[in-house]
């Protein structure tokens, strides 16, 4: 018997020395903790974790809650390294809000869904206090689109304040020796009608007026159609509507103030005489269609410079034709000279052999009708003529090119008289005026009415 307990004495002695070697689970005043990993619900820890939980629901919610009691305190967790405490979240009862602490609030989710980054107070779905980078080969930010409706848009607008906030949008820059990112600005496509890319200057909301827009303000060039082009505004060389511009009018720089050694054209009938104008169709790469205008080449013998070459010099690219209007204009005002001169000449040769047709005229005054001066003209004019005192009716008719009588002057000085016409009773172009006296047409001449 005594052998017995002795025996059972020594079991248990073992057993507790046993459990004394093998448990873990220690106690600090109410605190009890345990030395080494824990499994709850498991024994297969994940990782190198200390604590692994295991949910043994097979629906619904699993896994760990944690719970707090009191108005004021707030479940978290921490991160921390061998440094200490390095950063935790929580729930903020203050607010209503999930933040993310590290040396500040980092993150927030509000009650409402709107997450703020850099900011605890989101008004938005997302609101970043600060920059964002997308990563990979082609990121793309992209609303998403709900089937049987429109496509959704994205908005880029620049903060509010005094000047308002700019909106920039930049290429990336090359690091090394290749050509920098480019701006990418694409419309989108359509069974019916493409998107349309639309850049629009602010407005003033006291005024009404519109901003400008500026394209390659510093040294920038601007190509539409064209990659790479050579000139501040360049289009396509197609013939068709896709290598053409259109406006109400195109103003050219022209003022005295800019230019020096302004000289008159020299020998303007001779370079007219010398112009070949030719009808050609253009190559089929260019448009393929029929037109009018001149050959660079031969036109640059003319007028060298009215012809744009390339850097080289070693081939022609394209032909002002602006260049080509003084050379008209002055061989057309040599022309009407000439044509003055002759007339004069057989007016004389007349008057020595033919009896005037407005009978006897003791001062021989015969009608007549001058060039208007100056021609061309823009604000004013003046048109000179001679009248016999027995013209008893004298008016000066003016047409159009179409022959569509415009304007009509009445004359009532007899010998020397003048007529003022007035530029802005016309529209810009060319027409005809003549002397009608007794119903009889004494002359017609030309003049330009420019702007």
């Amino acid at each position: 018997m005594k052998r017995h307990i002795r025996n059972l004495s020594l079991s248990l002695l073992i057993c507790l020395l046993s459990f004394s070697v093998h448990a873990q689970w220690s106690t600090s005043g109410s605190t009890v903790y345990y030395n080494g990993r824990v499994g709850v619900g498991t024994s297969s820890m994940v990782g190198s974790a200390d604590l692994t939980v295991k949910s043994q629901n097979t629906s619904g919610y699993g896994g760990m809650a944690v719970q707090v009691l009191g108005s004021s305190e707030r479940p978290f967790y921490s991160y921390a390294t061998s440094l200490g405490i390095r950063a935790w979240h929580y729930f903020d009862e203050t607010d209503d809000a999930w933040k993310l602490y590290a040396s500040g609030v980092r993150m927030t989710v509000k009650n409402t869904g709107n997450v703020g980054i850099g900011t605890t107070n989101p008004s938005e779905r997302l609101e970043v206090n600060g920059n964002i980078a997308l990563s990979g080969s082609t990121p793309t930010l992209q609303p998403v689109s709900v089937t049987g409706t429109n496509g959704k848009n994205i908005n880029v607008v620049g903060g509010e304040g005094d000047g308002g906030g700019s909106v920039y949008i930049t290429g990336g820059n090359d690091n090394g020796f290749n050509a920098g990112g480019m701006v990418y600005i694409q419309g989108g496509t359509g069974n019916a009608i493409n998107g349309y890319v639309v850049i629009d200057g602010g407005h003033n909301a006291s005024s009404g007026t519109s901003s400008d827009i500026v394209l390659g303000y510093n040294y920038g060039r601007v190509g539409v159609g064209v990659f790479y082009p050579t000139y501040k505004l360049e289009l396509p060389n197609i013939s068709s509507t896709e290598g053409r511009a259109r406006a109400n009018a195109w103003m050219t720089y022209s003022s005295r103030r800019f230019k020096e050694n302004i000289r008159a054209v020299e020998s303007p009938m001779k370079k007219l005489m010398d112009m070949k104008g030719v009808q050609f169709d253009w190559k089929e790469k260019n448009g393929g269609r029929a037109d009018y205008g001149f050959v660079a080449e031969d036109l640059a013998k003319v007028l060298p410079e009215a012809i744009d070459w390339n850097d080289e010099k070693t081939e022609a690219i394209g032909v002002n034709y602006n260049a080509v209007t003084p050379v008209l204009v002055e061989a057309l005002k040599q022309l009407q000279q000439e044509v003055d001169q002759l007339r004069n000449e057989l007016t004389k040769a007349r008057q020595g052999h033919e009896a005037s047709p407005y009978g006897d005229n003791p001062e021989n005054v015969i009608p007549e009708l001058m060039q208007n001066q100056p021609n061309p003209f823009q604000n004013q004019t003046l048109i000179r003529f001679r009248l016999p005192e027995s013209v008893s009716q004298a008016d000066l008719h003016i047409y159009d090119m179409q022959g569509k009588e415009v304007k009509t002057i009445s004359l009532n000085q007899r010998g020397e008289g003048e007529a003022v016409l007035e530029g802005y009773e016309l529209q810009p172009g060319m027409y005809l005026y003549s002397l009608i006296a007794d119903g009889k047409e004494i002359d017609t001449k030309r003049m330009i009415l420019t702007r």
